[in-house]
């Protein structure tokens, strides 16, 4: 195994150029950059000295430790990417899956693998998602484009341009607000309002607190559990719709 520690005083910026293997980066409370090298050499690891900060590459997998408030800026992951604890990524392109955990704030443009990322205040994709994307604690969420099923759980606010796959959202205290579904749509425990412009599949939505208003379902439409005073719900199917409302419920329903 190779070592590279690497002091970090006045660095503005951390930019990991070209990996090759899997990446692994890691916060700590140290000054410094640590990189392992487990199955590599010296010759496999590049360090340049930029105006901004380091600026490294690695022909192998490699593990980094870095001072979790120093932002860092991945151009090219080709494998697996791992991120635990930073207050800032951009990562441009990663050919493999991406796991976020305990990131405050990311950016991403390109994952060809499947994204999870978790307890995050902030996540932009700014780009494609090939694979599926997993979120779960995250307060601010803005998706461009997710090829795959998008599963969000016990998050804030949800924004996304288009979902290839099937949605599944649950416990969402925010806005969902998504353009168009390519799959079926699946919606539990919704804090906040609900807008869908399509949904080319069937829509199943149980426990919608703040009002839904959904432009088109292509195919049947199943409406569960409780509706919320003040608010209206709007849909319309191409297929059969199905309402099973509380006993008791006061709404006034057009069809």
């Amino acid at each position: 195994m190779y070592e590279k520690r690497i002091p970090l005083e006045g660095t503005e910026q951390l930019t990991l150029v070209e990996m090759a293997g899997n990446l692994a980066i890691e916060a700590w409370d140290q000054p410094e950059l640590l990189i392992r090298l487990h199955d590599g050499r010296e010759q496999d690891l590049s360090v340049e000295q930029t105006e901004a900060g380091p600026a490294v590459s690695a022909r192998v997998s490699c593990a980094i430790q870095v001072p979790g408030s120093l932002p860092v800026v991945v151009r090219q992951a080709m494998g697996n990417l791992k991120v635990d604890g930073l207050a800032d990524l951009n990562a441009e392109q990663v050919r493999g899956n991406l796991k976020l955990t305990g990131v405050d704030k990311a950016v991403l443009a390109e994952v060809y693998g499947n994204l999870k990322a978790e307890a995050a205040t902030s996540l932009r994709v700014v780009g494609t998602i090939y694979g599926d994307a997993r979120l779960e604690a995250i307060q601010t969420a803005d998706l461009q484009n997710v090829r795959g099923n998008l599963h969000a759980k016990a998050s804030g606010r949800l924004r996304a341009s288009r979902i290839g796959g099937n949605l599944l959202a649950k416990a969402l205290e925010g806005t969902l607000d998504i353009d168009r579904v390519g799959g079926n749509a699946l919606l539990k425990s919704m804090a906040g309002s609900v807008n869908l412009d399509q949904v080319a599949g069937n829509l199943v939505a149980k426990d919608l607190g703040g009002g839904a208003q959904v432009a088109r379902i292509g195919g049947n439409l199943v409406l569960n559990g409780d509706l919320s005073q003040g608010y209206s719900y709007h849909f319309q199917a191409d297929g059969n719709a199905t309402l099973r409302l509380p006993e008791g419920t006061n709404a006034h329903v057009t069809v």
